[in-house]
């Protein structure tokens, strides 16, 4: 696995999903965005894991950026977007936070510029009918303000999907919008940004080391998590 393999890469190519999980993608640099996570968690980097792997057996954060990519990254769970967007804010760029939670089997992405969310996408199950039977048999009266916010989605009848797509820097056709894998693909295209397959994303073994390449990478560090 060569440097070259990468540096043209770009799209979404996550297509394992072992669990719930969340990554952030932010238009920066790693220095500002490893020292800027620190800040935030009131925390330490050790910088460049590959050269320092000796340090590396407390648990963190794993932030990496690719060789030839201007996006720096790292996991963070689900259902946190104020923690990107206020990152977005912090360093006055953008930040792509992608999700997926599996007991809800949704997924989706959330963009912020400067800490305002300026596109959201997101589908999954429909899971209204089941909600309004339940509701029905306990004998309670359906909330009509969630028969309002789900008649915002769009809908994909064929396969009981709902798709949801906010942006204030463009539009999309709902045909577009139900095409999931290709929106997500393109979104990631159209932001010069890459979410890889796990094969391509870093991991700190039992001794420390990184099982990828250094070439791959500008740098990876780690920015501790306090026990």
């Amino acid at each position: 696995m060569e440097a070259s393999e990468i540096e043209n890469k770009r799209g979404f190519d996550l297509n394992d999903y072992p669990g719930s999980f969340g990554y952030v993608l932010v238009k920066a640099g790693i220095d500002e965005v490893s020292s800027t996570l620190a800040k935030l968690k009131s925390t330490t980097v050790i910088k460049d894991v590959y050269n320092n792997s000796t340090e590396c057996s407390d648990y963190g954060y794993l932030v990496w950026q690719y060789f030839g990519h201007e996006w720096t990254m790292f996991e963070y769970g689900v259902c946190q977007s104020e923690f990107p967007q206020k990152t977005s804010r912090i360093l006055k760029t953008d930040t792509i936070y992608y999700e997926y939670e599996d007991t809800s089997d949704w997924e989706g992405y959330t963009f912020f510029r400067n800490g305002v969310e300026i596109e959201g996408y997101s589908f999954g199950l429909d899971y209204f009918e089941e909600m309004a039977e339940s509701a029905e048999y306990r004998g309670e009266e359906f909330d009509l303000q969630l028969q309002t916010y789900y008649n915002d989605y769009i809908k994909d009848e064929d396969r009981d999907y709902l798709f949801s797509f906010k942006s204030t820097i463009r539009n999309a056709s709902d045909n577009e919008v139900k095409n999931e894998k290709q929106f997500v693909n393109d979104f990631f295209i159209s932001q010069n940004a890459w979410l890889p397959s796990y094969d391509y994303m870093p991991y700190v073994d039992e001794n420390g080391q990184i099982d990828l390449p250094k070439s791959l990478f500008v740098r990876v560090d780690l920015v501790k998590v306090k026990v």
